[in-house]
Formats: C-alpha cells, sequence, structure tokens
C-alpha cells in the first residue's frame, strides 16, 4: 500500500513539475521583466501596420506593404521592382511612392526600442512642451493605435520629454530620435532606382551616339541592332553593374533650370531595360554632368528628375563596334568534348 502512495505522489510530483516547468518555459525572465519595465511603447515592430509622423502642421504617412502591391504601381512611377515577396513600405502622404524601407525599419525599431530613463508623475503639460507637443507619431497596429507626443527638451542635457495618448505619465526619453520624426518627407523616398536582380535583365536598349539592342541569350548577352554578334562579356558587366548600382545622390524637387539647361529635354541619352518580372520596362533618361560636382550627372526616371553618380554615360557612348565580343566562342571549356 505504501509503495502505491509512494508511486502516486512521484506521479503527482512530476506532472506538477513538468506544468510548472512548460507554462514558465514562456514567461519572461527577470532581466527582462526589467527591459520590457522601460519601454515606452511595448509593441513589436512587426505588427505595425503603418506610421503617421507630423510636426509644424506638416504629416508624413508611411505604410507598409508587399513587393507585389508596388508592381502594380510601377506603371505610374517608372521604376522596375524586384519579384521577391518582401515586405516594403511606401509613402502615401504629401508624396505616394516607393519609402526607403530600411530607414523606416530603422526609425521603427528606434520607436520600439525607446526606453525611459525616468517616468514623471503628476505633471503640468504645459511645463512638459506635451499641451502643444513638438511632434506626434502614430503607430497603427490592428489591435489599434499609439501616438507618441515630443514636449520639451531638457535644458543642459541630451534629452527630452515624451508622453504616450492616454496615459497620466510622462518620460525621460534621449533626444536623438527627434531629428528622425521631423525628417522631410522627400528624404523618406528610396534612393535605390532599379530593384531588378540581373538575372531577370533580358534586354538593354541604349540610346546614345547610335541606338545598340543588347539580349540575353542563356548565359550571355548579343548585339542584336545595330549588328549581330555576341557581345563583350566585360563591357556587358560594366552595363549591369551600372544597373543595378542606380543609386539617387539628389531628388530635384525644385530647380530654376529647366529640362533643356539639364540635358534632358531632350535627353543626352536614354536607357530602357526589359526586365522578366515586370510587363513595364525600366527607362532612364541621362541629362548633363552637373558643372560644380565633377562625376555626377542629372537623370530622370519617369517624372522625378534627380542627381546621381553613374558610369552610364559611357556604356551609352560606346560605339557598336565596342560592344562585339573579341572571343571566337562562347563556349565553356568544360562542356568541349573533342576538337
Amino acid at each position: 500500500m505504501q509503495s502505491r502512495q509512494l508511486l502516486v505522489l512521484t506521479l503527482l510530483v512530476a506532472v506538477l513539475g513538468g506544468f510548472i516547468f512548460f507554462y514558465e518555459k514562456d514567461l519572461p525572465s527577470t532581466e527582462e521583466r526589467a527591459a520590457r519595465a522601460k519601454k515606452v511603447l511595448l509593441l513589436e515592430a512587426d505588427t505595425i501596420e503603418s506610421i503617421v509622423l507630423a510636426w509644424d502642421d506638416r504629416e508624413v504617412r508611411l505604410e507598409r506593404g508587399r513587393a507585389e502591391t508596388d508592381a502594380e504601381d510601377s506603371e505610374s512611377d517608372g521604376k522596375a521592382v524586384s519579384a521577391a515577396p518582401t515586405d516594403t513600405w511606401r509613402i502615401t502622404s504629401p508624396l505616394d511612392t516607393r519609402a526607403d524601407s530600411a530607414a523606416v525599419e530603422s526609425l521603427l525599431q528606434s520607436l520600439i526600442d525607446l526606453e525611459s530613463e525616468r517616468g514623471i508623475e503628476d505633471f503640468d503639460r504645459s511645463e512638459l512642451g506635451l499641451e502643444s507637443p513638438r511632434a506626434k507619431v502614430t503607430l497603427n497596429t490592428a489591435e489599434g493605435d499609439s501616438t507618441l507626443e515630443v514636449g520639451a527638451d531638457i535644458p543642459a542635457s541630451g534629452d527630452m520629454i515624451v508622453g504616450v495618448t492616454g496615459r497620466s505619465t510622462a518620460y525621460k526619453v534621449a533626444s536623438t530620435l527627434f531629428e528622425k520624426l521631423t525628417q522631410e518627407p522627400g528624404d523618406w523616398r528610396d534612393r535605390k532606382l532599379f530593384l531588378a536582380s540581373r538575372g531577370e535583365i533580358e534586354q538593354v536598349t541604349l540610346e546614345g551616339s547610335q541606338r545598340i539592342e543588347l539580349t540575353r541569350r542563356g548565359d550571355n548577352f548579343w548585339l542584336e541592332a545595330p549588328l549581330m554578334d555576341r557581345a563583350e562579356d566585360e563591357k556587358v558587366n560594366g552595363l549591369l553593374s551600372s544597373l543595378t548600382g542606380l543609386t539617387v545622390k539628389t531628388f530635384v524637387d525644385d530647380t530654376p533650370m529647366s529640362p533643356e539647361d539639364l540635358g534632358l529635354a531632350p535627353a543626352r541619352g536614354v536607357i530602357e531595360v526589359k526586365i522578366a518580372s515586370s510587363d513595364q520596362p525600366f527607362r532612364f533618361e541621362l541629362g548633363e554632368a552637373k558643372a560644380s560636382e565633377p562625376g555626377v550627372f542629372y537623370g530622370r526616371v519617369g517624372s522625378q528628375i534627380l542627381e546621381l553618380e553613374t558610369a552610364l554615360a559611357e556604356s551609352l557612348m560606346t560605339t557598336p563596334g565596342e560592344w562585339r565580343s573579341r572571343s571566337w566562342t562562347a563556349y565553356q571549356v568544360f562542356k568541349i568534348e573533342n576538337a
């Protein structure tokens, strides 16, 4: 009898121990609870669907999307897109264009990681600058909105006061976040112009000194016009690297110079790229070099004028004969069975 009771008690202890183990294994540790207690915003980054930044009667709205969604808009902004179904961000107000996803994710992580150095209770909102906040950022999730209000700077320190709408506590936090929250709307735009990979490029047409057409055939590119021959690998690789590396240095939104002055009416050269993942070709117009900055050119994608550093001017000036391959064959050595 005693042995049976002992066995039953042993089983009960084992079951209770298992229950405690599996119940507590997912609970945060003491250190994790302490770190969480310092967080101003108790949100997960991947639950954020949109971000609204407001300051000085200005507002920027950023929305999370998918790459396939942007593909539907590529016809309007003239930009090619990648087929990869990765999370992307888009500016929907006051502009409507693709956002720099890395910059948005960096801002989002800064907000999620924002920690309070000290909580302030029973405060006067006007004294802490929260009656009329200098800036607000609203994070929208499926569960609702959370709005962070930016109050006054704390004199002789690198800190500022923030509050969260609906809470009776204000927080002392590092003021480095304020600059990100008040960034110009246009500065949130994606600076990478060409999003397709090299392997997705099917055809490149260059209209510079002459019209030149390069078409992919298997692993190689061939010169299709104005004559037909296999294209020189080194020159094609240089062209593809320039295309995939197209990055905006400056977006030109306002300029006293006309398109004619910038070499864009007519353009100094035009490049069109046919991409496997898009029905709309990528079109890039190259203008004149910027006089005050050697190596910087004016360019245009869609209606957007921009400044950028690129070697595409050299490709546009390359003659058809220079695009021809110097190799007798395109065979790879290991594929040759006999000669």
